[in-house]
């Protein structure tokens, strides 16, 4: 997204680049993954490793819109963030929710910063142990 390109081209190839560059027990990859079609695609890219891959997706979530665009101000400002809160409306309008996607687990991002990477860490140990 800070490149201004559209999932669908980031994402080609990227599991046989992944698969050619790391060897590891664990790789965690970073993106919005909004649509379930995303996610989907993301699943199919498991069969590109010469190993066992499980794909787990950990979704921030916040339903106050308000509070998402005053986070996204903050972050812009003092992290030189590239998410900009004009940028939220669009993210939400394309955001598909999981409903039946037992690979998501939703993390609530209203909590305070500070308290998140606690829970996104204690669902990683959770799969690798």
């Amino acid at each position: 997204m800070s490149s201004n390109l559209p999932l669908e081209i980031l994402i080609a190839g990227t599991g046989s680049r992944i698969s050619e560059e790391f060897n590891a027990p664990a790789i965690a990859v970073t993106c919005s993954a909004l649509r379930t079609c995303y996610r989907d695609e993301l699943r199919r890219l498991s069969h590109l490793f010469d190993f066992p891959v499980t794909v787990t997706f950990i979704l921030l979530s916040m339903k106050d819109r308000e509070q998402l665009k005053e986070r996204s101000t903050i972050r812009a400002a003092n992290e030189q963030h590239y998410m900009k809160s004009r940028m939220v409306d669009s993210q939400l309008d394309l955001l598909e929710a999981p409903t039946d996607e037992s690979d998501v687990t939703i993390v609530d991002s209203s909590q305070p910063k500070e308290k998140m990477p606690d829970d996104v860490f204690a669902i990683i140990d959770g799969i690798y142990t």
